[in-house]
């Protein structure tokens, strides 16, 4: 970017010349604002393209990979009767949304989320399955929320953690089925490494999600809705804390 405004220094220096004050006094005066007012109209202009050229292509891009995503689904018998129980239910829409991250559900709307940033089809088809589970789900899981105040902080944490491994436990049956069919590529199974070991159980996921500072982001919940204003923000300074230290000690 430093390019292009000393590129567009050098050609304003040439098309803006100096008044005759200015080559008398051998200043710069007035033309030097003009200069600056220009390259800085220009320069917001050249951020304000590039920024809608990157989301533009984003967006294609995500909409190519939804396409496939769910013609995927669609392609094996096992995925496609989660899709068809969620569509006998009622129907629902799925559209590409830069402000996403991964992937959501919005119950009230039957609608769900996937974000720009996914770049592989394996992924995309991940987030869809793991979201339609959700959609699936979605009564389940609003009863729990709706009555958090009524549990203890942890023991929110720890039931929103086992809907979160039972549907992670769910896609990834469905992921190997479709692949030892010959249905999808080896690609299309997320994690296997962490299914040997780490996701191999209830009681190990609930420990690694705790190692991965994961839970504490229910207990937040928990506490912003819950509990004091005052506390949720401590807590949330204790989560930085350890998230910073799990990078330094991944480094």
């Amino acid at each position: 970017m430093s390019c292009i405004f000393s590129a567009l220094s050098s050609a304003l220096h040439a098309l803006l010349p100096k008044t005759k004050f200015e080559r008398e006094n051998n200043v710069e005066s007035t033309s030097s604002l003009r200069k600056i007012e220009i390259i800085a109209a220009i320069a917001i202009g050249l951020l304000a393209s590039y920024h809608s050229l990157s989301s533009t292509t984003k967006s294609s891009r995500c909409d190519d990979l939804l396409d496939k995503g769910i013609q995927a689904i669609q392609d094996c018998p096992a995925s496609r009767k989660l899709w068809d129980d969620n569509k006998r239910n009622e129907d629902f829409a799925i559209k590409c949304d830069q402000d996403t991250h991964q992937a959501s559900v919005i119950p009230e709307a039957r609608e769900i989320l996937v974000s720009t940033l996914i770049n592989q089809e394996a992924e995309m088809v991940d987030s869809l399955l793991f979201e339609l589970f959700n959609l699936n789900s979605v009564d389940e899981i609003f009863i729990t929320w709706q009555n958090m105040c009524s549990l203890s902080m942890d023991d929110f944490a720890r039931e929103m953690e086992k809907f979160e491994y039972q549907t992670t436990v769910s896609v990834h049956d469905i992921q190997s089925e479709c692949v030892q069919n010959g249905i999808w590529p080896e690609s299309f199974v997320q994690n296997p490494e962490l299914f040997e070991e780490a996701w191999s159980s209830l009681d190990k996921y609930l420990q690694h999600q705790e190692s991965e500072v994961h839970t504490d982001l229910y207990r937040l919940q928990w506490l912003e809705g819950c509990d004091l204003p005052e506390n949720a923000l401590q807590f949330k300074l204790k989560i930085m804390q350890k998230t910073y230290q799990n990078m330094l000690e991944k480094v």
